[in-house]
Formats: structure tokens, C-alpha cells, sequence
């Protein structure tokens, strides 16, 4: 387990079983926070709902599908407001924010020293302070260094695709095409299964090994270079237009969601292809899924009125 340091948490499960259940766990919580925000009844029940069913991704230590599912939360929450955003709900709003950047800091630090085998109190950060070339003026500054995770990740995506443009120069070809649609375009859950090298024969330049992250746009650029760039932006452009008139059409009551769960993605995007992250898109699919069993459900209602 993870958690208590027993095994990598990219060895954690059963990969098929482990991603059905990370999905569909998501999008229940998302269910949950939805209903809380909604109504006032009952709201201590679906707390301790929520706490059961956030066990299963902190065992995981799923640190990436957690912060992915706070930021859905957050959204569902901002959605939700019927009231104006007054100063104080905004400072709070901050303050637990500024928490979560620390606390994913905090998580990260304790994933390094586990991998690497340091042993160090967690808010040093020596480690990422060392992989990442920090500043004397950052680490003599009395910035807590946890927040330096959050620099990392939200600068390194960027510098690794400048980085991949410099070194290579890819052309669009036909022969790799079906492969560039399933890979960007479909949750690695199938992709990976159908062309199972590609993480390899498209591997990505990286500054520093430790920083991964290279933006939504740097594996269409290693298939077709700037070709894939474009088709990659027309998509993802054309994408929540399509997307959210299906589910108007076909799951209305579950519009909200759909809608913070494509926002989350395109939050994302500087960071990864998350189209491609079976634990996010595909919850996508879960709105239709319940819009269809809503929808039979009210069909055997109204079926049984008329027979009484």
C-alpha cells in the first residue's frame, strides 16, 4: 500500500479494475459534493459517505487524481453559489487554496524520500530544492519550501515543450496518423493497450528526468511537429461546444458536471494531455451513462401513475 510506504503507487492495483474504480469513485464524490452544496439535508450522512469514498484513492496515494478531484470540487462549489462572491468567502477560498499548494508540497516531498530513500523532515524539501536548481534566494527566503513543488509544476510543462521545439524538428507524415488519434485522443486506459510502445517511440525530450509534465501539446508535436500542434488545438477548441450540447440533448440534469469536469481538463492542459487521462476523461462518459438509467427510471414512473 502506498500509503504506509509498502510499494510504489505506480505498481498499486489491478490496472483495469484499479481504473474503473478511480473513475467511477471520482465522479461519485463529485455527486456527493454536488448534493451538499445543493441542499442542507442530511449533509452529516453525505459527509461520512465522502469519507468512504475518498479511503480508496488515499490508500492509492493518488496525490494527482486527489488535487485533479479538490479542483472539480472547488469548481462544483464556485458553481454553485447562489450568492455573489463576497470578500470574506474569497479569502477563505484563498487561504484553503494556499493549504492545498502546500499540503500537495507536503505529499510530494514524502513520495521523493520514500523513492528515493531520504530521510529528512518533511517541510525541508531538499531534495526538489536540489533537483530543481533553486535559488540561494529562494532557500534563504522564509517562503515555506513545500510551495516550491508548485512552482516546479507550473513552470517545468512549458520549459520542457520549448525545450522539445529547440532539439527536434518532427514532420507530418500518414504513416503514424492512426496512431496520433488514439493516443491524444482517446484515455490511455484503451491507448496504451493498443499501441503499447508509444510512451517509448514518442518519448518526450525532458530538461531534468524528475519534471515529466510537458504540456497537452508536446506529444503532438513528437508525432507530426507543428501539424499535430494545430490539429490538437482545433480539437481541443471544437471539443466542449460538441460535448456540452450532447449533454444537454441527452443528460441535462447532469450539465453541471459535465461542465466542471471539461473545465477541469482545460485547467490542466499546461500541464498534460488530460483527454488522454482515463482517471478524468473518462468520467466524461458517466453523464450519459446516469442521464440514461435518470431517464428510465422516470419513463417505470410515470408508467406506474398511469396503471394506478
Amino acid at each position: 500500500m502506498p500509503l504506509l510506504g509498502q510499494v510504489n503507487y505506480k505498481e498499486y492495483g489491478f490496472p483495469t479494475i484499479h481504473v474503473l474504480m478511480v473513475v467511477c469513485d471520482s465522479f461519485l464524490l463529485l455527486s456527493i459534493a454536488k448534493t451538499f452544496f445543493l441542499t442542507k439535508v442530511r449533509r452529516l450522512q453525505l459527509l461520512c459517505t465522502a469519507g468512504i469514498a475518498l479511503l480508496p484513492l488515499l490508500f492509492g496515494l493518488s496525490r494527482g487524481t486527489i488535487v485533479i478531484l479538490l479542483l472539480g470540487i472547488l469548481m462544483l462549489f464556485l458553481l454553485t453559489l447562489r450568492k455573489k462572491i463576497t470578500i470574506k468567502v474569497g479569502v477563505v477560498i484563498g487561504l484553503l487554496l494556499l493549504f492545498g499548494l502546500y499540503l500537495f508540497g507536503i505529499t510530494g516531498n514524502y513520495r521523493m524520500n520514500h523513492d528515493y530513500g531520504h530521510t529528512e523532515n518533511l517541510t525541508e524539501s531538499s531534495l526538489i530544492l536540489s533537483i530543481g536548481k533553486a535559488t540561494n534566494k529562494f532557500t534563504d527566503s522564509n517562503i515555506p519550501k513545500p510551495f516550491y513543488w508548485t512552482y516546479i509544476y507550473a513552470t517545468s510543462p512549458i520549459a520542457n515543450f520549448r525545450y522539445n521545439t529547440e532539439l527536434s524538428s518532427p514532420t507530418a507524415s500518414t504513416a503514424n496518423i492512426g496512431e496520433f488519434l488514439v493516443t491524444n485522443f482517446f484515455p490511455d486506459f484503451i491507448s496504451k493497450r493498443i499501441y503499447p510502445t508509444y510512451e517509448d517511440d514518442y518519448q518526450a525530450w525532458l530538461m531534468t528526468n524528475e519534471f515529466t509534465v510537458t504540456t497537452a501539446f508536446t506529444l503532438p508535436y513528437t508525432f507530426l511537429g507543428w501539424m499535430g500542434v494545430c490539429v490538437f488545438l482545433i480539437y481541443v477548441l471544437l471539443f466542449p461546444i460538441v460535448y456540452l450540447e450532447l449533454i444537454r440533448k441527452f443528460a441535462p440534469g447532469y450539465f453541471d458536471l459535465a461542465l466542471v469536469l471539461t473545465s477541469t481538463i482545460y485547467v490542466l492542459m499546461p500541464f498534460s494531455n488530460f483527454f488522454s487521462f482515463s482517471a478524468l476523461s473518462m468520467q466524461l462518459f458517466l453523464p450519459f451513462i446516469c442521464g440514461l438509467f435518470s431517464q428510465k427510471k422516470s419513463i417505470k414512473q410515470n408508467y406506474e401513475r398511469e396503471e394506478a
